[in-house]
């Protein structure tokens, strides 16, 4: 059960630790009673906090501080695969002690998940730190060298990486624009995507043509029928009937759907 709980914790909260940056030994702020992203929080007993039955707190972010350094959480075993322990992974003991979980650790050898006392610590220097994903989903094949620990807790493993670390991690994360499609000189934004089916493409919607061309993901499309992913070169557009969604463009594709729309403020508004 404490693992359920840990790994929980963890997975809520991933998110959370892909947001903002700090120095290097920051500790995240308390957060008191409205959170816009209700999905990170964890209700505390306010009997137990002292505090008044108005008053709410938040989970932190999960992390560990260790050789005078905050380290919060990376990723775990479900998240994505692990770095082998070779020589560059030191063990340096084990965990201490516990900081409330709605607080950030301070002291060294400490975490905010009290289940974890006791889990081993391990830290590198130079650990290569996968970077597999952009701001908005796309994967990527990317690495930095950082310094992070893994925390070895009940036969699973936690990472954890500086904030330094996590900052060079989001630089590259955020290098990508979103994706999106140029037609007849307005950029539109993919919205979403749906799939199955045979779609039902009659005289109400008029055909556009394919995507011709696709610029780098760091780029945005400055021509006619061009994207800034790669995928969807070749793909064919149509613009569906005028309606509450007469700006959408729909892509269709071996069964699958993709949806864009101009966005205020985009080329063409």
């Amino acid at each position: 059960m404490k693992k359920l709980t840990a790994i929980s914790i963890t997975i809520l909260a991933l998110l959370l630790a892909l947001t903002g940056c700090r120095g290097n030994r920051a500790v995240p702020e308390l957060q008191n009673k409205q959170n816009d992203g209700g999905a990170h929080s964890a209700n505390i007993d306010v009997e137990e906090m002292g505090e008044s039955t108005s008053e709410m707190r938040w989970a932190a972010v999960p992390a560990v501080f260790v050789n005078d350094t905050y380290f919060r959480i990376y990723a775990d075993e479900l998240y994505q695969p692990f770095p082998d322990f070779d020589d560059s992974w030191i063990y340096l003991g084990n965990i201490q002690s516990a900081a409330p979980g709605w607080e950030s650790p301070t002291q060294n050898f400490q975490t905010n998940n009290e289940a974890m006392i006791g889990a081993e610590i391990y830290h590198s220097s130079a650990g290569h730190i996968p970077v597999t994903s952009s701001v908005w989903g796309d994967p990527l094949d990317e690495e930095i060298i950082g310094d992070s620990v893994i925390v070895v807790f009940e036969n699973s493993r936690l990472w954890y990486i500086t904030e330094e670390a996590h900052s060079e991690t989001y630089k590259i994360m955020g290098a990508v624009e979103r994706h999106s499609l140029m037609v007849d000189g307005i950029l539109y934004s993919l919205m979403g995507s749906a799939g199955g089916g045979n779609p039902v493409i009659d005289d109400s919607y008029t055909y556009i043509g394919e995507v011709v061309s696709a610029v780098p993901m760091d780029e945005y499309p400055t021509e006619h029928l061009q994207a800034n992913r790669d995928f969807v070169v070749g793909m064919k557009v149509y613009r569906p009937p005028l309606g509450d969604n007469h700006e959408i463009i729909v892509f269709l594709y071996t069964n699958a759907y993709y949806f864009y729309k101009q966005l205020p403020g985009e080329i063409g508004g």
